[in-house]
């Protein structure tokens, strides 16, 4: 009888052979004969019913991702065939397969064994032991390190974004402004509840799904990120190291409610680096996207409502080596206040906010100056400047706690003498 030694090591052979794809696995029949082949595109199970002469050959399965097959030499017909983090069960020779199982984690390996109900599954960090009735871990391991680099966490990482203002510019081509340099920073860690922490901080880098204060960890065996939101007491997942194209992440204030999602993953080379990038759409009242980059982390958010914002990375420090430019360029917050020599209002910041945001303007004369808000209808929600100015550069805040505002887009307008301007901005709750 095969012990569950000979077993393992049977499942680790078939996951480390280094070209599966020119093993054949025969059926008990002796006449039917399978084999994975590597295809433009993808994977597939090609299927022969005469011992694998010409013309005898049926592609019956095809897939994005690898697939590994498994058969029962002692059952004629029975095939296992794995698919990312799914195992299908055909019971006519491949030619056609139901689901039998669903397993937490992408699969490198499957292995039936002879004459009995059990099949022995791997992915990256765990070994399954799987009847029709039950899945069971029986050996876990660390999560692949290399895997961590699409989100790393050590203190002292950093991320430098240029940061940039789309408005629609309608009916002519959408108007670009340069906001400034944000960066995200791992300062620290912290225990919360017996569990270690990164604290990561950012300059609104994000409009929600990247918060300006995190608590993260991550799981060594699933690799799933966890944040731990103060404002719900506990932790939630906020990220999955080990996704599938269309793995969907929930948001923890609303459980039934999906936060974002696994849209794509593309080879690229970034910074003169060969690497993958994977974009997730957010389901967020506007058009929103936020892509990782595997030995980078975050290198871009995007938001778009009624005009729109957009992140990109500049530069970063990942465990004390320098990739890009991380030079930091101060904002319109920043710049000495020098006599200007021209009225401008600039564009808000954040936007869309919730629940402040700020808003800057010159002044190249002195005089009487009025700085208001309306709602979409022309009505004053807000007076923040009444008053006489000095020349020069000014900074406010524009906060809403006591104000009965609900969601949607405002404008703020400034008058100085003869010249006015208006520019809108969006309020989200």
């Amino acid at each position: 009888m095969e012990t569950l030694h000979e077993m393992l090591k049977s499942l680790i052979h078939q996951i480390v052979w280094i070209d599966q794809f020119f093993k054949m696995l025969f059926d008990a029949n002796q006449f039917h004969i399978y084999r994975v082949n590597k295809t433009y595109g993808g994977y597939s199970l090609n299927v022969s019913n005469n011992k694998g002469n010409a013309f005898t050959w049926t592609k019956t399965y095809q897939s994005e991702n690898p697939i590994y097959v498994a058969i029962d030499s002692t059952q004629s017909g029975v095939l296992y065939l794995a698919d990312g983090r799914k195992i299908y069960k055909s019971i006519n020779n491949g030619y056609d397969f139901v689901l039998y199982k669903s397993l937490p984690s992408k699969l490198v390996g499957i292995y039936k064994k002879p004459d009995s109900e059990i099949i022995y599954a791997a992915s990256k960090s765990m070994i399954f032991k799987i009847t029709p009735d039950s899945i069971t871990i029986i050996k876990s391991f660390s999560f692949p390190e290399d895997e961590y680099s699409w989100f790393p966490l050590a203190v002292g990482n950093k991320w430098v974004y240029n940061q940039y203002w789309f408005d629609e510019g309608w009916p002519g081509p959408p108007i670009v402004t340069f906001v400034g340099t944000k960066n995200m920073e791992v300062t620290k860690d912290t225990t919360i509840e017996n569990k270690k922490y990164f604290v990561v901080e950012n300059e609104y880098i994000s409009f929600e799904v990247f918060q300006p204060r995190m608590f993260l960890r991550v799981d060594s065996v699933t690799g799933l990120i966890y944040r731990y939101w103060q404002e719900l007491n506990g932790e939630y997942i906020f990220h999955n190291l080990n996704p599938e194209i269309g793995d969907t992440i929930f948001h923890p204030a609303f459980q039934e409610n999906p936060f974002y999602i696994l849209e794509d993953e593309q080879p690229i080379n970034y910074l003169g680096i060969d690497t993958y990038e994977r974009r997730y759409w957010e389901y967020l009242p506007c058009s929103c996207y936020h892509t990782l980059i595997k030995g980078f982390g975050l290198a871009r958010t995007f938001f778009s409502e009624f005009g729109g914002s957009e992140s990109t990375l500049k530069g970063c420090v990942i465990n004390g080596v320098l990739y890009g430019d991380t030079t930091f360029v101060v904002d319109v917050d920043d710049k000495l206040n020098l006599i200007p020599t021209e009225y401008k209002l600039e564009q808000n910041y954040p936007n869309p906010f919730n629940p402040s945001t700020k808003i800057s303007y010159q002044l190249p004369v002195s005089g009487n100056v009025t700085l208001k808000v309306f709602d979409v209808l022309g009505r004053e929600v807000a007076t923040l400047v009444d008053e006489y100015r000095d020349a020069g550069s000014y900074n406010l805040e524009f906060r809403i706690e006591n104000l009965e505002l609900s969601s949607g887009i405002y404008f703020y307008q400034l008058k100085a003498g003869e010249f006015v301007e208006t520019k809108k901005m969006l309020l989200i709750k």
